[in-house]
Protein backbone atom coordinates (compact mmCIF):
# COMPACT_ATOMS: atom_id res chain seq x y z
CA UNK A 1 0.00 0.00 0.00
CA UNK A 2 1.39 3.48 -0.83
CA UNK A 3 2.43 6.14 1.71
CA UNK A 4 0.21 8.61 -0.13
CA UNK A 5 -3.51 8.98 0.39
CA UNK A 6 -4.89 7.63 -2.87
CA UNK A 7 -7.92 9.89 -2.74
CA UNK A 8 -5.63 12.93 -2.47
CA UNK A 9 -3.47 11.63 -5.31
CA UNK A 10 -6.55 10.99 -7.44
CA UNK A 11 -7.70 14.59 -6.82
CA UNK A 12 -4.27 15.94 -7.74
CA UNK A 13 -4.16 13.90 -10.94
CA UNK A 14 -7.59 15.26 -11.92
CA UNK A 15 -6.68 18.86 -11.08
CA UNK A 16 -3.41 18.96 -13.00
CA UNK A 17 0.07 20.16 -12.12
CA UNK A 18 0.21 23.89 -11.29
CA UNK A 19 3.29 24.37 -13.49
CA UNK A 20 3.10 21.77 -16.26
CA UNK A 21 -0.67 21.44 -16.58
CA UNK A 22 -2.58 18.19 -17.05
CA UNK A 23 -0.87 15.00 -15.93
CA UNK A 24 0.07 12.48 -18.57
CA UNK A 25 -2.24 9.49 -19.01
CA UNK A 26 0.93 7.37 -18.79
CA UNK A 27 1.38 6.40 -15.12
CA UNK A 28 5.19 6.56 -15.15
CA UNK A 29 5.20 9.97 -16.84
CA UNK A 30 2.60 11.30 -14.38
CA UNK A 31 4.76 10.09 -11.48
CA UNK A 32 7.74 11.85 -13.07
CA UNK A 33 5.71 15.06 -13.36
CA UNK A 34 4.83 14.86 -9.66
CA UNK A 35 8.50 14.27 -8.72
CA UNK A 36 10.07 16.87 -11.03
CA UNK A 37 11.63 19.79 -9.15
CA UNK A 38 9.95 22.70 -10.92
CA UNK A 39 8.16 24.67 -8.19
CA UNK A 40 9.89 27.59 -6.48
CA UNK A 41 9.74 27.65 -2.70
CA UNK A 42 11.24 30.40 -0.56
CA UNK A 43 12.92 28.88 2.51
CA UNK A 44 14.17 30.73 5.59
CA UNK A 45 17.85 31.67 5.35
CA UNK A 46 20.23 30.74 8.18
CA UNK A 47 22.51 33.41 9.63
CA UNK A 48 25.58 32.30 7.65
CA UNK A 49 23.76 32.78 4.36
CA UNK A 50 22.39 36.16 5.46
CA UNK A 51 25.87 37.31 6.49
CA UNK A 52 27.36 36.11 3.21
CA UNK A 53 24.68 38.00 1.25
CA UNK A 54 25.25 41.15 3.33
CA UNK A 55 29.01 41.09 2.81
CA UNK A 56 28.61 41.05 -0.96
CA UNK A 57 27.70 43.87 -3.31
CA UNK A 58 25.56 43.94 -6.39
CA UNK A 59 27.53 44.89 -9.54
CA UNK A 60 29.01 48.42 -9.34
CA UNK A 61 27.55 48.91 -5.86
CA UNK A 62 28.60 49.09 -2.22
CA UNK A 63 28.51 45.97 -0.02
CA UNK A 64 25.02 45.58 1.41
CA UNK A 65 26.11 45.53 5.04
CA UNK A 66 27.81 48.92 4.63
CA UNK A 67 24.70 50.38 3.00
CA UNK A 68 22.52 49.08 5.85
CA UNK A 69 24.93 50.38 8.52
CA UNK A 70 25.14 53.78 6.83
CA UNK A 71 21.33 54.01 6.79
CA UNK A 72 21.20 52.89 10.44
CA UNK A 73 23.54 55.73 11.38
CA UNK A 74 22.47 58.56 9.11
CA UNK A 75 19.20 58.02 7.27
CA UNK A 76 17.06 61.16 7.30
CA UNK A 77 14.02 58.95 7.91
CA UNK A 78 13.61 57.65 11.45
CA UNK A 79 11.58 54.72 10.09
CA UNK A 80 14.32 53.70 7.67
CA UNK A 81 16.95 54.26 10.35
CA UNK A 82 15.09 51.94 12.76
CA UNK A 83 14.55 49.26 10.11
CA UNK A 84 18.21 49.45 9.06
CA UNK A 85 19.30 49.13 12.71
CA UNK A 86 17.08 46.07 13.12
CA UNK A 87 18.44 44.60 9.86
CA UNK A 88 22.02 45.17 11.03
CA UNK A 89 21.29 43.32 14.27
CA UNK A 90 19.62 40.46 12.38
CA UNK A 91 22.57 40.13 10.00
CA UNK A 92 25.09 39.93 12.82
CA UNK A 93 23.20 37.50 15.08
CA UNK A 94 24.39 33.91 14.95
CA UNK A 95 20.87 32.48 15.30
CA UNK A 96 19.08 34.44 12.58
CA UNK A 97 16.59 32.63 10.36
CA UNK A 98 15.47 35.21 7.84
CA UNK A 99 12.05 34.19 6.51
CA UNK A 100 11.23 36.27 3.46
CA UNK A 101 7.68 34.90 3.47
CA UNK A 102 7.01 36.55 6.84
CA UNK A 103 4.94 39.67 6.01
CA UNK A 104 6.80 41.83 8.55
CA UNK A 105 10.21 40.83 7.19
CA UNK A 106 8.99 41.36 3.62
CA UNK A 107 7.73 44.83 4.59
CA UNK A 108 11.10 45.71 6.17
CA UNK A 109 12.98 44.66 3.05
CA UNK A 110 10.55 46.57 0.84
CA UNK A 111 11.01 49.65 3.01
CA UNK A 112 14.79 49.40 2.70
CA UNK A 113 14.41 49.14 -1.07
CA UNK A 114 11.92 52.01 -1.24
CA UNK A 115 14.24 54.08 0.96
CA UNK A 116 17.10 53.45 -1.49
CA UNK A 117 19.13 51.57 1.10
CA UNK A 118 18.96 48.33 -0.91
CA UNK A 119 18.78 48.18 -4.67
CA UNK A 120 16.38 46.00 -6.60
CA UNK A 121 19.41 43.84 -7.48
CA UNK A 122 20.16 43.44 -3.75
CA UNK A 123 16.61 42.29 -3.01
CA UNK A 124 16.61 39.97 -6.02
CA UNK A 125 19.88 38.41 -4.88
CA UNK A 126 18.42 37.81 -1.41
CA UNK A 127 15.26 36.25 -2.81
CA UNK A 128 17.26 34.09 -5.21
CA UNK A 129 19.43 32.87 -2.33
CA UNK A 130 16.32 31.81 -0.40
CA UNK A 131 14.59 30.14 -3.34
CA UNK A 132 14.83 26.39 -3.89
CA UNK A 133 13.09 24.22 -6.44
CA UNK A 134 10.90 21.45 -5.07
CA UNK A 135 8.61 18.88 -6.62
CA UNK A 136 4.84 18.99 -6.55
CA UNK A 137 4.97 15.85 -4.40
CA UNK A 138 7.21 17.64 -1.85
CA UNK A 139 4.95 20.70 -1.94
CA UNK A 140 2.03 18.44 -1.01
CA UNK A 141 4.06 16.79 1.76
CA UNK A 142 4.30 13.46 -0.05
CA UNK A 143 7.26 11.13 -0.45
CA UNK A 144 8.51 10.31 -3.94
CA UNK A 145 5.52 9.23 -6.01
CA UNK A 146 5.95 5.85 -7.66
CA UNK A 147 4.39 4.66 -10.91
CA UNK A 148 2.38 2.13 -8.94
CA UNK A 149 0.97 4.90 -6.69
CA UNK A 150 -0.41 6.64 -9.76
CA UNK A 151 -1.74 3.36 -11.13
CA UNK A 152 -3.57 2.61 -7.85
CA UNK A 153 -5.02 6.13 -7.67
CA UNK A 154 -6.38 5.80 -11.19
CA UNK A 155 -8.18 2.49 -10.56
Amino acid sequence: MPDINLSDLQSELAAGHPVTGPYSPDDATAADQLNAKNIDQVDPLPSGDVLQWAAQASPADTPRLLKIQTAADSSPSDDIKAIAQAADIMIQRSDTRLDLTDPEIAAMISALEAGSVLSTADVTALTTLATVEISRAAELGWPTVKTQDVRWARI
